[in-house]
């Protein structure tokens, strides 16, 4: 996706309050691969340091807690 296409979906997710609604945003851009959402929503979050507490996590396991990060709202605070 380039990165003009970016901004729209970005700006889409920061509004999502439930893993339903970003899943919804997700197929209406057609992002199905779990390394590109995960690349957009941290560019969403504007990249935070997100810690995983197990370095071999699989790419599900990432997004889960990504996820969870993100509807936490803690990086709205932050910026």
């Amino acid at each position: 996706m380039r990165k003009d296409e970016r901004k729209p979906l970005i700006g889409a997710i920061r509004e999502c309050d439930s893993k339903l609604l970003l899943e919804i945003m997700f197929a209406r851009f057609e992002l199905d691969k779990l390394n590109e959402k995960i690349d957009i929503m941290l560019e969403a979050m504007y990249a935070p340091d997100i810690f995983f507490s197990k370095s071999d996590m699989s790419m599900e396991e990432k997004y889960n807690t990504l996820v969870a990060a993100f509807l936490s709202g803690i990086w709205k605070k932050d910026k």
